[in-house]
């Protein structure tokens, strides 16, 4: 086995449980699904379609998938917009929001750190009063518990 395939494996080997490990975390079972599933279609399509031998194709396929979880899990990337990963819970209350009729919102801001431990968000409501919705620990709560801050505004 050449020294390039072993350090590829050994990354691997620690970026993989570290990127579903995050997922869990967050959790996000489907996240941690989303990792391991990229990892399996890259093993076929490189073992089957590029007719590698199974190890190179595993040890690249664990490879890109322990690359795609970090990545997702850690804000190593701008805010994409998605509904999981280290702004999930972000988006989809930012999402749901956007959906209430007369809220405006006016400032957010968040704690970022290993995980997004913390947001606030700052609207004005219809009744043109401003104010800030806290989700604190928000990294280990349920995103219906987060939602529930939303009836505060009559958002739900």
């Amino acid at each position: 086995m050449s020294f390039l395939r072993l350090v590829c494996l050994a990354i691997a080997g620690l970026l993989l449980p570290t990127g579903a490990l995050l997922a869990l975390h967050s959790g996000e079972i489907a996240g941690a699904l989303l990792v391991a599933g990229f990892v399996a279609v890259a093993f076929l399509v490189l073992n089957r379609v590029a007719g590698w031998r199974a190890i190179s194709a595993a040890s690249l396929a664990m490879f890109c998938g322990s690359i795609v979880g970090v990545f997702l899990y850690t804000p190593l990337l701008p805010n994409l917009g998605l509904p999981l990963g280290y702004y999930g819970k972000f988006n989809r209350v930012m999402h749901a929001l956007s959906g209430c009729s007369g809220v405006s919102i006016s400032h957010v801001g968040m704690h970022r750190d290993f995980a997004l431990e913390d947001f606030w968000i700052d609207v004005r409501i219809p009744s043109g009063e401003s104010r800030r919705l806290a989700f604190d620990n928000a990294n280990i709560r349920s995103y219906a518990d987060l939602e529930s801050k939303l009836g505060a505004i009559g958002c739900l």
